[in-house]
């Protein structure tokens, strides 16, 4: 394994230098029967037709979310991309979705338009370029797979959403050595090619695309902190922050600006003593040697804890929700990842406990008034000030730049609960309150701003 070359930016390291880490579990996964010893809890499947299906499973994926996917040459980069992961890993995929014409029919893969066709067909900038392709069968939706690859790019009239590209490789192919090394160079390749805003890699979710299987994400959500679950929903809301962390979270120089820059992230990461990586734009934080499913009975290493926090400041406090609600939660209540169950996921790593514990809805939703002291007085932080409470806070009159005016929010009237388009972040004593970033449509930071965040929940 060692002695392989690997994409850093413009550098070359050797897969070595990746895995220097100790790790500080119970029963930490080394291997893939080490994985396998928690398969029954990870591992869903149902009886269709009269066969064994697997509906939900566990598998590596990697996110990738990537500026000016409206240009040609961002998305000849993006192309390079997916042909490095077909030529690795196309002899497993068998089908995806024609989204040729804009109709979205699945089809087995020799029937599908090439990538290549998709671009020269959608050459405007204003036009979206999206693939899907997987493993499987076409016709078996409920099957979750454990190869995949789907990318979405924003329009250039889009003003906020960002694009994206995730892959998916089968977990036994992580712990091959020598796949391992491959799988290790496609991430970096993918960074070296599209200079994302924010990526991230390690265990993920992998369900089919029938709606009653959200109970099992939900449910192995609970066993394991450590799996991650995609969302095409992070392409609106990265724009408010991140989402979460992963075993490998890449944090791009211009998202960096949020906590002060790429300086200021080297000094927590150093004092922290937190592994990492330096690529040409950005800094790869590594939690541990081995992607971990975290089980939620089990402490969790506090790499994963020292990254979270590095990162807390730059995440959105108010990321909505990871699932719709369908009908196979009605009459049930809070059963998949709804708003409520999503934000309590989102900060599984600040406060542990609270995710094993997992309560049910108990206290209104949020309502954006300030929280006063005891003295009367509305409890704020400034940007660079050290967060005294523990808590949720917004940027009451936050501006929308590119829009000429200020963000919406009001009072629905259906179900009286806030729609609120406005910046919120979750801070914990400690933490030091993040600058407001004015980005113009294209992703750039125009200016990184001084402001006051406003409590409104306490944590």
């Amino acid at each position: 394994m060692s002695g392989t070359n690997l994409y850093i930016g413009e550098r070359m390291r050797t897969n070595s230098d990746f895995l220097r880490l100790d790790l500080n579990l119970e029963n930490p996964v080394k291997t893939l029967n080490d994985m396998n010893e928690y398969k029954e809890d990870f591992h869903y499947y149902d009886i269709i037709d009269g066969k064994e299906v697997t509906v939900n499973d566990v598998h590596l994926t990697a996110c990738l979310f990537f500026r000016d996917g409206h240009l040609q040459e961002t998305r000849e980069h993006l192309r390079d991309c997916i042909s490095q992961y077909m030529a690795l890993f196309g002899e497993h995929i068998t089908w995806g979705f024609n989204s040729k014409n804009r109709r979205w029919t699945e089809k087995p893969f020799d029937k599908l338009p090439s990538f290549n066709e998709i671009l020269e067909e959608r050459k405007d900038p204003d036009d979206v370029i999206e693939w899907f392709v997987s493993a499987g069968n076409h016709k078996l939706m409920q099957e979750a797979v454990p190869y995949e690859l789907f990318c979405l790019t924003e329009r250039d009239w889009q003003l906020e959403n960002i694009s994206q590209l995730r892959f998916r490789v089968d977990r036994a192919d992580f712990f091959n050595p020598d796949k391992q090394a491959v799988i290790i160079n496609l991430f970096n390749y993918c960074v070296h090619k599209l200079n994302p805003y924010f990526a991230y890699m390690g265990w993920g979710t992998a369900i089919g695309y029938e709606k009653e299987y959200g109970f099992d994400e939900l449910n192995q959500c609970k066993k394991f902190i450590g799996i991650a679950v995609p969302s095409t929903w992070d392409a609106v809301a990265m724009h408010h922050g991140i989402r979460s962390i992963d075993w490998w979270t890449y944090i791009s120089d211009d998202l960096a600006e949020r906590i002060g820059g790429r300086n200021k992230l080297l000094e927590q990461v150093t004092a922290k003593s937190v592994e990492h990586k330096l690529y040409d734009n950005g800094v790869l934080l590594i939690a541990d040697e081995v992607p971990q499913l975290l089980p939620a009975d089990e402490p969790i290493p506090q790499s994963y804890l020292d990254v979270n926090d590095i990162c807390r400041p730059m995440r959105n406090g108010h990321y909505g929700s990871l699932r719709l609600m369908n009908e196979y939660d009605g009459g049930i209540g809070y059963q998949t990842f709804n708003a409520y169950f999503t934000d309590l996921w989102l900060r599984r790593f600040d406060d542990p406990n609270l995710w094993r514990a997992f309560p049910q809805k108990s206290k209104p939703d949020i309502t954006a008034e300030p929280i006063k002291s005891e003295t009367g007085d509305v409890i704020a932080v400034k940007t660079g000030e050290v967060c005294q409470q523990d808590g949720r806070y917004i940027y009451l009159d936050e501006y929308d730049y590119n829009r000429g005016q200020f963000r919406y929010h009001n009072i629905n009237e259906y179900d009286g609960q806030l729609i609120d388009y406005r910046q919120y972040v979750v801070l914990k004593k400690g933490d030091i309150a993040p600058y407001f970033i004015h980005m113009d449509t294209n992703w750039r930071t125009v200016e990184a701003m001084e402001i006051t965040w406003t409590l409104v929940e306490v944590l």
